[in-house]
């Protein structure tokens, strides 16, 4: 702030007091009953999501996702922690540039998650390396297919089964990633196609290469 010219100073001075005000009557709102001022974009507390500014909220903002990420943060050093900061900002962004509506970010598990649903059952994950150490060490595309466990039984519960692996020794941008997602946007076919590629060869129109399969 010292070394900012004045306007901006000024500038951020009065976001941050319409911060403060804001945060102090969502928490009125919630413990007193206190109605708050009309705003046209005032903050909410809501239960598991507290002062939610938009909308809906969002899983990523939870209370739980911040108990979970608590949990993580205990059993790893600060290099680990700033890594793992990183990674989840280029998740975030790639999730925000991402089109699919099946596509859904699950920060404490350090991934972005698409279903879509097709005939051939396929999804796709995109992971980063999970800093407790209970995912992948390196940046990974995972493609599965959901096995019926009761075929005979069109409601039965499924299983994932594995088809293939990209891993990464660099990670990749958010906008590869988010050029993956959108490729496989709404399109079950596409990730029945990627399913198909074999070790060595990269998925269609992207840049990750298949390093492993284990369903041929």
């Amino acid at each position: 702030m010292a070394a900012v010219p004045g306007p901006v100073g000024t500038a951020i001075d009065a976001e941050l007091e319409a911060e403060d005000r804001g945060l102090r009557e969502a928490l009125a709102e919630y413990s007193q009953g206190t109605p708050p001022p009309k705003a046209a974009n005032r903050r909410y507390w809501d239960f598991g999501a507290p002062f939610v500014a938009f909308d809906g909220g969002i899983d990523a903002l939870s209370g739980d996702t911040r108990d979970r990420l608590n949990d993580i943060e205990k059993g790893i050093s600060a290099k680990q922690r700033q890594k793992g900061v990183a990674d989840l900002r280029v998740l975030v962004e790639s999730h925000e540039r991402c089109v699919s509506d099946d596509a859904m970010l699950e920060v404490a598990e350090f991934t972005i998650f698409d279903d879509p649903d097709g005939e051939d059952r396929c999804y796709l994950s995109v992971d980063a390396p999970h800093p407790g150490g209970d995912g992948p060490d390196s940046w990974r595309v995972h493609i599965g297919r959901w096995e019926p466990d009761d075929p005979a039984d069109e409601f039965s519960s499924a299983t994932g089964n594995h088809v293939l692996y990209c891993d990464r020794s660099a990670p990749p941008t958010s906008a590869e990633i988010a050029e993956l997602l959108n490729r496989g946007a709404g399109r079950p076919k596409q990730l029945s196609a990627w399913a198909q590629t074999a070790v060595g060869d990269a998925l269609a129109g992207t840049i990750f290469v298949v390093t492993e399969r284990d369903e041929d």
